[in-house]
């Protein structure tokens, strides 16, 4: 559940169990004033007063039961929204080449070899240059979403699909064909469509993809 329906529902239970104890309270000395021993129908109201009771003790247990539940579960019952960053595409490709620039091939990467390093722990930054984007209220290309891959340095700025298909190369300079096959096996990846079709379906809620069926490989 959404999290304002969540607090009202605890400041209901919250409210709920004490005062319920109360009105039960209440009864019993309505019981002790307004009843002959061993009756239950007050001599004043009419009301059966021993089920009354019954009902505000029930009500007390199941409001103190349910603020314990709330209290103790709120993280499973707040439904939070998940945010899908673009820097997350940008980080994973960066990782990826920087494998494939220690000598691994993409044959590798498939068979699970990773090369590890020993690095300081420090804030990530991009040691390639290369990055992902994907607009607002954009368009489909030949009936495809597509993403924005540049590299100012190197003068590299393309429109391509979702699957590595270049649709518009407005930059100075062509994508360098490793780089290309690179990417292309990168997209492939189900995490890699995840994020992309996730951050395209957020910009362009007016033009919804669909993540293709698993391709090969997870980040």
């Amino acid at each position: 559940m959404k999290k304002p329906i969540y607090i009202i529902f605890l400041i209901l239970f919250l409210v709920g169990a004490p005062l319920f104890f109360f009105m039960a309270l209440n009864t019993s000395v309505s019981l002790k004033y307004e009843t002959e021993f061993g009756e239950c129908i007050s001599q004043v109201s009419g009301i059966d007063l021993c089920l009354q009771h019954d009902i505000f003790m029930a009500l007390t247990y199941l409001s103190s039961l349910f603020l314990l539940l709330f209290l103790i579960f709120h993280k499973k019952l707040i439904k939070t929204k998940k945010t899908v960053n673009i820097s997350d595409l940008n980080r994973s490709f960066d990782e990826l080449k920087f494998q494939f620039e220690k000598g691994l091939t993409i044959e590798g990467h498939k068979n699970g070899t990773r090369y590890f390093g020993l690095e300081k722990v420090k804030e990530w930054k991009s040691k390639f240059g290369y990055v992902f984007n994907i607009h607002g209220n954009d368009h489909f290309i030949k009936n495809k979403p597509h993403f924005h891959f540049d590299h100012k340095e190197k003068g590299v700025s393309c429109k391509m699909s979702f699957d590595g298909e270049i649709f518009e190369s407005n930059g100075k300079n062509e994508i360098d064909k490793k780089v290309l096959k690179e990417l292309r096996y990168f997209l492939s990846m189900d995490r890699t469509q995840e994020i992309i079709v996730s951050k395209w379906n957020e910009k362009n809620p007016k033009l919804k993809y669909k993540i293709k069926a698993s391709t090969q490989h997870r980040l």
